[in-house]
C-alpha cells in the first residue's frame, strides 16, 4: 500500500505469543483508534485494512495468514 503522504504497509499493532498457546487455539482483541477511518473504495481514494499473523517455526519454513477486514 502507497499513501499520498508516503506512509506504506504501517503496522499498528504487534504481540509476542507463547507457541505452545497456539496448540490450543488463540483468540486475541486487536485495539482500533478511534480515529480510524472506516473501510472504503470509492472513486480514486481507498482505505483498507488487513490482519497479518506470521508465525516463525524454528528450523522451519514460517507460517503466514493475512486477511481483510472491514472497520466501520
Amino acid at each position: 500500500m502507497q499513501a499520498p503522504n508516503g506512509i506504506s504497509d504501517l503496522v499498528l499493532f504487534s504481540m509476542p505469543v507463547d507457541p505452545a498457546a497456539f496448540r490450543g487455539g488463540l483468540t486475541t482483541k486487536i485495539p482500533v483508534p478511534l480515529d480510524a477511518p472506516p473501510t472504503l473504495n470509492d472513486k480514486g481514494v481507498a482505505v483498507n485494512y488487513s490482519v497479518r499473523a506470521l508465525v516463525d517455526r524454528q528450523l522451519r519454513s514460517d507460517l503466514a495468514v493475512e486477511r481483510a477486514i472491514a472497520v466501520m
